[in-house]
């Protein structure tokens, strides 16, 4: 389909406003991307619409003339960005320079989903059919995914909610009512489904499919939920809109059964299955809980706050020597730095895991410096080095921030990022360590680092340090040859070099950006 034709695709997409390049409004698409992460630019292909909230641009409108640029090369069939959220106007200098490329940009009024675009263009170039089995099979992929992991009702809600286009309401006899609705639920109150159920449950409870009777000019679907003869609760759609409730129906399908077993689940509630209140943060750090009712509860057992700004620190001791003796002196100066009732701590080998609340702000990279220095003083036998995550507002992040600081642990040193490591300084290699071995990725580096770094070896000259330097000092000239000890005009000389054996202009902003990543990239592959 053409970019000219979405407008004509709904109502929904009427309200959408092409903002530039009209003479471009005859590109085909071939398939839509959402664009949230600055990455994704360059893993475009010809023939998508790209649409985007602009998150990671919205503070420096000039960027997008780079995207439009890069997406322009790419062969993008055009660019869509939802306004009013972080984008407030569209730059009129974007607008410009999409025009000159006769580039589609489109503007998405804030209320309309990216399922509201997605929907209607896939099923377009796919055709229905083709598209609800594409649909379900990701929708199913996800749920085999689910099941790998000891997930709960509100695990099968949210990958329900993110597929399924019309409202549903789940609930529970075992945890008196579980519900989730994804819109509408003023226009038809949850109340109105169970009264609705207590009226016709004979019929609902017999039947072998989807109960379906209409009320209020809505159709409400609803099925019980049995195990082994016996019904634990109901699933029920209300729909809105007839054109979406085929898929629907059979996502819902392919969810009863996930629904069932996350109720059965939760249906025993035992707290003897903890040892102590350590072995229930373990519990939690270890990602073994991931109910968050169940959370709270257990919490609340253990006196242990659910709502309470914290962090993880992970302390790793290296030594030849039996650790055990020196053990206690470790906690008991670890305690003497923070009050007690504000640390919980946690031994696992030779590592010191500490969750520790954040109301007293103490948690900067002096404190850990100094913590360290204390520790070498005493023990000079050992070596040290500390991860810490970032700060999160509720127990049920906890695992997430154990995987902060046992990432900044395990790779901080190899990074050559010294011995304490916080994560907000981590992150970038974080995201780029999860999606390291992506063609993309490897090509792009293959392209820039690995040519200056064989260059090197075959050459015996610097371009690898010499480009990280001048990446490092965000392209200072006088900067990088001080840092380096060579006279500028030999820095000019050698990012000539550079330019030359791998074909870019480092100097512009988006070529900068790649080599960046390449550096990284080195880094991470160099482990």
């Amino acid at each position: 389909m053409k970019v000219r034709e979405i407008l004509n695709l709904n109502n929904n997409l009427k309200g959408l406003k092409i903002l530039a390049g009209e003479k471009g409004l005859d590109r085909e698409i071939k398939d839509i991307e959402i664009l949230e992460i600055p990455d994704g630019i360059y893993w475009i292909n010809e023939g998508d619409l790209a649409i985007t909230t602009a998150y990671f641009l919205y503070k420096e409108g000039s960027g997008l003339i780079s995207w439009i640029e890069l997406l322009n090369e790419k062969g993008a069939a055009g660019l869509g960005i939802k306004t009013d959220r972080f984008l407030k106007k569209i730059p009129v200098e974007t607008i410009k320079k999409a025009n000159e490329l006769n580039f589609p940009l489109i503007e998405i009024p804030i209320h309309v989903g990216y399922s509201d675009m997605t929907w209607p263009i896939i099923s377009k170039i796919l055709g229905e059919k083709d598209y609800i089995n594409f649909r379900l099979e990701k929708y199913n992929e996800e749920l085999l995914n689910l099941s790998l992991k000891n997930y709960s009702t509100r695990d099968v809600f949210r990958i329900i909610k993110k597929y399924m286009k019309n409202s549903f309401v789940a609930f529970s006899f075992y945890n008196n009512k579980i519900k989730c609705i994804t819109k509408n639920e003023k226009k038809f109150p949850i109340d109105n489904i169970i009264s609705i159920i207590n009226e016709n449950h004979e019929m609902i409870d017999t039947s072998t499919d989807f109960f379906c009777i209409n009320r209020d000019n809505k159709k409400i679907w609803i099925n019980a939920l049995r195990v082994e003869g016996e019904i634990i609760g109901y699933f029920s759609i209300i729909s809105y809109d007839d054109s979406y409730i085929k898929l629907d129906l059979k996502i819902a399908k392919l969810s009863c059964s996930y629904l069932i077993v996350s109720m059965l689940l939760e249906k025993s509630y035992d707290y003897s299955r903890y040892n102590s209140k350590e072995d229930f943060l373990k519990s939690v750090i270890y990602k073994k809980i991931t109910n968050k009712i169940k959370l709270k509860r257990d919490a609340a057992y253990y006196n242990i706050t659910f709502d309470l700004r914290r962090i993880i620190w992970i302390m790793e001791i290296n030594s030849k020597e039996e650790l055990q003796n020196d053990l206690h002196k470790i906690y008991e100066i670890i305690n003497n730095k923070v009050k007690y009732n504000k640390i919980h701590i946690i031994f696992e080998n030779n590592k010191i895991i500490c969750i520790s609340s954040e109301k007293e702000n103490i948690y900067r990279k002096t404190w850990f410096e100094h913590l360290l220095k204390e520790f070498e003083y005493k023990f000079p036998k050992y070596s040290f080095k500390i991860g810490v995550s970032k700060i999160f507002d509720s127990l049920d992040k906890l695992s997430i921030a154990y995987d902060e600081a046992r990432f900044c642990l395990e790779n901080g040193l190899k990074l050559e990022m010294g011995n304490i490591q916080l994560f907000d300084d981590l992150i970038v290699y974080y995201v780029l360590n999860e999606i390291a071995r992506h063609p993309q990725l490897i090509r792009l580096y293959e392209d820039t680092i690995k040519k200056l770094k064989d260059h090197d070896i075959n050459y015996g000259t610097e371009l690898v340090k010499t480009i990280s330097s001048y990446i490092e000092n965000n392209n200072n000239v006088l900067k990088t040859a001080e840092d380096l000890y060579i006279h500028r005009n030999t820095l000019y000389k050698r990012i000539r070099k550079i330019e030359s054996i791998i074909d870019l202009n480092i100097k512009s902003s988006d070529k900068n950006l790649i080599m960046s990543l390449g550096l990284k990239l080195h880094k991470l592959y160099s482990r």
